[in-house]
């Protein structure tokens, strides 16, 4: 099959984070929904904005469950399955927890791109899986209008190492696992106006796992981590 080479941003609308719906949006879909309360075991829930759901299996151990996807933020697929693996993955690290297994998130507009192009985003994720110490264990895919790709991503933490927002108290240290201003440069990119050398410091940003900032804030309580 002939697939014209079209750059993966122009593929999509928008890209990253900046697709999510508004806060606002969001309270509206929500506003009549049933707090989980009921359930003794979620500790983080709907109720907060957190980065991801945590349900306490035992007295010594919670599981993380996260999902996390977007449309292209560059044009090179394999960076792209980089960035949004990593993005997926660092929301476990930032609950204080260890990634164990990722499902991917996998949809893409059959006849505007490859299967070659695909199987490279495929590989970029399963790249950062890999340097996270976890398996891509399965995932499910759809035929789309514009190219999505993320991960579904399991952790674990002791009920001790959790981290919530609704936590953080006057005084605490928060530390920023990513440099304010990165939304700027992938804006810049999909207007073709970011420098060679601005677009390598991006990606470097945008392909860092947040593991060592995760692993200092579990072992100090005062800590708070953000990606």
């Amino acid at each position: 099959m002939n697939v014209p080479m079209a750059r993966l941003t122009s593929l999509a609308h928008g890209g990253g984070c900046g697709c999510k719906l508004a806060p606002s949006v969001l309270q509206q879909l929500l506003a009549d929904q049933p707090l989980a309360a009921p359930y003794r075991q979620l500790l983080v829930g709907t109720e907060t904005p957190d980065d991801a759901a945590v349900w306490q299996l035992d007295d010594g151990t919670c599981v993380i469950a996260t999902t996390d996807f977007f449309m292209p933020v560059v044009d090179d697929p394999y960076d792209f399955g980089r960035i949004a693996a990593t993005n997926a993955i660092s929301d476990v690290y930032a609950m204080g927890g260890k990634p164990i297994m990722a499902l991917a998130i996998l949809g893409m507009p059959l006849g505007k791109i490859s299967p070659e192009r695909v199987r490279e985003i495929l590989d970029g994720g399963r790249e950062v899986c890999q340097a996270a110490g976890i398996p891509v264990a399965g995932g499910h895919s759809i035929d789309t209008p514009e190219p999505i790709y993320g991960l579904a991503v399991n952790g674990i933490c002791a009920p001790s190492e959790l981290r919530r927002n609704c936590d953080a108290k006057a005084g605490d240290v928060m530390i920023l696992t990513k440099p304010v201003g990165v939304g700027i440069y992938s804006a810049a990119f999909k207007k073709e106006a970011l420098s060679p050398a601005d677009y390598a410091d991006m990606l470097a940003t945008m392909t860092t796992l947040s593991l060592s900032i995760g692993a200092t804030c579990a072992a100090l309580p005062n800590l708070s981590a953000r990606k």
